[in-house]
């Protein structure tokens, strides 16, 4: 535009379009500032909820309990029940973090907190065992997972072999109880399956040559449970054997026994057993945990006594 003068004209500027743009962009940069500042805090949060200790990552959930299992078993986080229960005394905080079952073998992660003067003086030394657990049923291979140990707390993974139908002096209504000496009311935690588990019963004899006739098995990728009769005669060779084979072919001895003395091959970690006479016989339950997940569907069959049992999925 110009003006009489043939000089070009000057634009007329609209200040209220000026001032909107202006805040505008004050109101966008305040928002991507928030935003990082939003970010940042995100993430040392996040990064807060995880411990790494010896190359692995350990997760927190928000209340503070360990998400472990599924690192140290290889078992999927989605068959892992989260507990989060506590329990104290003026000495110690009994937490039970998470457990993995299949109503009768499984793990399970406990931690121990020292709280007061003498029992901190004295963590260094404390060795916690199944012995401490007054009423947690069957439960051997206790192992202290180092990696996790702060000043005042140490964690703990339980292999669970149990409970067993023949252990009477053990309530067995399916609930886990915990609790160290001095601590009244016990953590409860059911025994209801995580994963899933076959059961089959056995008809066919398995006591040719063999001391125990079997009558139940149970198989999950944890490991195998029977229940079993002893049908101990002067005839039989071994006590019993088993063995398993694989959809690729190979077949493993998982354990034998021959006049209490055991061999076994490396996919047993480890193994349990109760025994109970009364006037009608003897009867005695065997625990195997597997030393590795074995997903159900790469096992073709279970061998007992020589005795061939289709794993069906």
């Amino acid at each position: 535009m110009k003006n009489s003068n043939n000089h070009t004209e000057i634009p007329e500027i609209n200040l209220n379009r000026v001032k909107h743009l202006t805040m505008s962009r004050i109101k966008r940069n305040k928002m991507f500032a928030f935003k990082n500042r939003f970010t940042k805090i995100a993430c040392a949060i996040a990064a807060a909820f995880v411990i790494t200790t010896g190359g692995v990552a350990y997760a927190l959930n928000a209340e503070g309990i360990q998400n472990i299992l599924s690192k140290i078993t290889g078992i999927q986080q989605s068959k892992i029940l989260t507990v989060g229960k506590t329990i104290s005394n003026n000495d110690y905080e009994l937490k039970v973090h998470e457990i993995v079952t299949d109503s009768s073998l499984g793990y399970i992660v406990v931690s121990i907190e020292a709280l007061g003067d003498k029992s901190k003086k004295n963590f260094g030394s404390y060795q916690f065992s199944t012995y401490d657990i007054r009423t947690v049923g069957s439960a051997y291979g206790v192992s202290e997972l180092r990696d996790l140990r702060k000043p005042y707390i140490k964690y703990y993974k339980i292999g669970l072999q149990g409970v067993s139908k023949l252990q009477e002096y053990i309530q067995n209504d399916g609930i886990l109880r915990f609790s160290l000496n001095g601590m009244d009311t016990p953590i409860e935690v059911s025994l209801s399956p995580t994963v899933d588990r076959i059961d089959m019963d056995i008809a066919e004899d398995t006591t040719s040559g063999f001391q125990y006739q079997f009558n139940k098995l149970y198989v999950s990728e944890l490991g195998l449970s029977f229940e079993a009769t002893d049908t101990r005669t002067d005839m039989q060779e071994y006590d019993y054997k088993i063995e398993l084979l694989f959809n690729d072919g190979t077949k493993e001895l998982l354990l034998q026994e021959k006049n209490h003395s055991y061999e076994h091959g490396d996919l047993l970690q480890t193994r349990s057993g109760n025994i109970r006479s009364d006037h009608n016989g003897t009867y005695a339950d065997k625990f195997i945990l597997f030393s590795k997940i074995l997903p159900l569907d790469t096992i073709k069959q279970v061998i007992i006594n020589d005795i061939a049992f289709d794993i069906e999925k």
